[in-house]
């Protein structure tokens, strides 16, 4: 910590600094170990947001989507520091199949639970969509009641953690194409929020130029309505 408290000195206190993180969930979700860092720097005067991207595909499969909500949500708890969440890859998001939902159910996830029936569907799919050689006759009969009873436990599960994320109420996501130099600008301005950086120096600041960070001036239509065409 103190070798990059010093390389970040050297930066000067005008940088706007990036420090891309490795992928691995569990730094975020389980070990204390990068929120110790966070934590330390921030005590040092540094202000800053933590940026976590999702690949958009995850929203074309119901049972990833639900993953990612839940990984999203215990990395924000977990961190405890501001954080803009953003759907990225958006212009490949229907190479995996169509979304079962129009986009902004994935970026304000309002009601997760709208999932259950897709998941109940992948869950119980048709006997003649998976039934092989050895999946007939009484003998496959035991398999499929073993499979059908993880299937119910699993949607139980699920329909905890839509409750869960639904309670919380923290979980949002932002969207981005590379090719789309507005949805570019948008998350840029969504970051430069969270970490303060738009407003310059705190020291002296008034109290009411802080008041436009909880406020959404964007409509929807502006926010995902050019994307979800």
């Amino acid at each position: 910590l103190d070798w990059l408290q010093g390389a970040l000195s050297r930066a000067g206190s005008a940088s706007y600094v990036l420090l891309d993180l490795p992928g691995q969930v569990e730094l975020y979700t389980h070990y204390p170990v990068v929120r110790n860092v966070l934590q330390g720097l921030q005590r040092r005067g540094h202000r800053l947001c933590c940026v976590h991207l999702v690949d958009a595909h995850h929203c074309s499969d119901a049972e990833k989507f639900l993953s990612v909500l839940l990984v999203t949500l215990s990395t924000m708890v977990q961190l405890e520091m501001p954080q803009v969440n953003l759907l990225s890859k958006l212009d490949l998001v229907e190479a995996y199949g169509p979304l079962p939902f129009n986009l902004d159910f994935y970026t304000d996830v309002l009601e997760p639970a709208r999932l259950l029936p897709h998941l109940q569907a992948a869950a119980y799919p048709p006997p003649a969509a998976t039934a092989g050689p050895a999946d007939s006759g009484e003998a496959a009969a035991p398999r499929r009641r073993g499979l059908e009873g993880f299937a119910a436990r699993h949607l139980k599960l699920s329909a905890a953690i839509c409750e869960l994320v639904e309670d919380f109420g923290l979980v949002g996501f932002g969207a981005v194409a590379v090719d789309d130099s507005e949805t570019m600008a948008r998350a840029l301005r969504s970051i430069d929020k969270a970490n303060g950086y738009c407003f310059g120096a705190t020291e002296g600041a008034p109290a009411g130029v802080f008041g436009c960070a909880a406020a959404d001036l964007e409509w929807d239509d502006e926010r995902v309505g050019s994307l979800q065409e």
